[in-house]
């Protein structure tokens, strides 16, 4: 049986500074980076992956965070096999606009949608009044799976074949 070759397209959503960058590049290069510059726009990466019999590439966009740019973002999750929408635990304005990307792409797109909790290995900052309830109640409305993330710690940052 010959190998079959797949070009999945992957968009990170979330507001700005929730760790969507750092997550990507601890994901392609297995460490944490020192030093990351804002996206501006969207930042495009591919990485190969192997499950199976399955050759896949994966093309990963970054979109910037800034309210700014919403107008825009829709452009680069049209089309998507699959969005990840992360939010910090330790701020409540990313919980908020967690829930907002979420119920707007389920309206806009049908394609597999992960929900990120980043930064936990910050946990003891988590923000005593953000709004948790509704986003685990979106996620479990819309059956799309919370993974809690670490990518200063690699905790969940690794694909599972």
């Amino acid at each position: 049986m010959s190998s079959v070759n797949l070009n999945c397209k992957v968009v990170l959503l979330g507001a700005d500074s929730v760790g969507k960058t750092c997550l990507v590049l601890r994901y392609i290069h297995g460490k944490f980076p020192n030093k990351v510059t804002e996206t501006i726009g969207v930042q495009g990466y591919k990485k190969p992956e192997q499950t199976d019999k399955k050759e896949v590439t994966l093309g990963i966009y970054d979109t910037s965070g800034h309210e700014r740019h919403d107008v825009l973002t829709p452009t680069y999750y049209q089309k998507a096999d699959a969005i990840i929408i992360c939010y910090d635990v330790r701020r409540k304005e990313s919980i908020n606009k967690a829930c907002y990307w979420l119920q707007k792409v389920k309206k806009e797109q049908d394609c597999k949608m992960y929900l990120c909790e980043t930064k936990i290995d910050l946990v003891d900052e988590r923000c005593p009044d953000a709004d948790f309830a509704t986003i685990m109640a979106l996620a479990e409305e819309y059956k799309v799976p919370i993974y809690k993330t670490s990518s200063k710690t690699g905790e969940n940052t690794a694909l599972r074949g």
